[in-house]
């Protein structure tokens, strides 16, 4: 989940998920439910997907911004 999302924001999944773990041995049934909602979201994943790549390839070629396709 931190290789996708992550391991900056304190109130994202993956860092909850990681101080459960940490403290309890265990993911929270509220924390674990969310995550597997969204893992069933192709919505949600094509929305994370895309906002992923677009700034992958936005440091990839030094831009910023939705720029304009030529």
């Amino acid at each position: 989940m931190e290789a996708l999302y992550g391991k900056g924001k304190k109130q994202a999944l993956a860092y909850l998920a990681r101080q459960a773990l940490r403290t309890q041995g265990k993911v929270d049934a509220d924390i674990r439910q969310r995550m597997l909602a969204r893992m069933g979201d192709v919505s949600a994943f094509m929305k994370e997907y895309k906002q992923r790549f677009s700034k992958w390839y936005n440091r990839r070629q030094e831009r910023f911004g939705t720029g304009v396709w030529v």
